[in-house]
């Protein structure tokens, strides 16, 4: 018992919330094109252990996507949405994931 009221003294504290989201506005891109993108290319070259720890979601109305996930992630995303947020008829599919290959990977 003593054990337990030690797990529950350090457990129960109050810490200042971080924020783990940030939205991002999109320009010429379509919003949910975009955020289906993401995820599928986060998925295919990255592995299912980042894709776990982010979540990519469309804003349609608001022309902005939300970025669930650890700061470090967010970055990453950000930086891809950079990339991919063009006028229209520049964006290819094979695009995302030869950045992430070459932006990402290990080694």
């Amino acid at each position: 018992m003593k054990q337990i009221g030690e797990w529950i003294d350090k457990l129960d504290q109050q810490d200042p919330v971080k924020s783990e989201h940030e939205t991002v506005q999109i320009t010429y891109a379509d919003v949910s094109e975009v955020a289906d993108q993401l995820n599928e290319a986060m998925q295919q070259r990255i592995g299912s252990e980042l894709q776990t720890s982010v979540l990519i979601q469309p804003l349609e109305n608001a022309r902005q996507i939300i970025i669930f996930g650890r700061a470090e992630i967010r970055e990453m995303v950000k930086k891809l949405i950079e990339e991919i947020d063009i006028p229209s008829g520049l964006f290819q599919k094979n695009g995302i994931s030869r950045y992430l290959w070459m932006s990402f990977s290990p080694g």
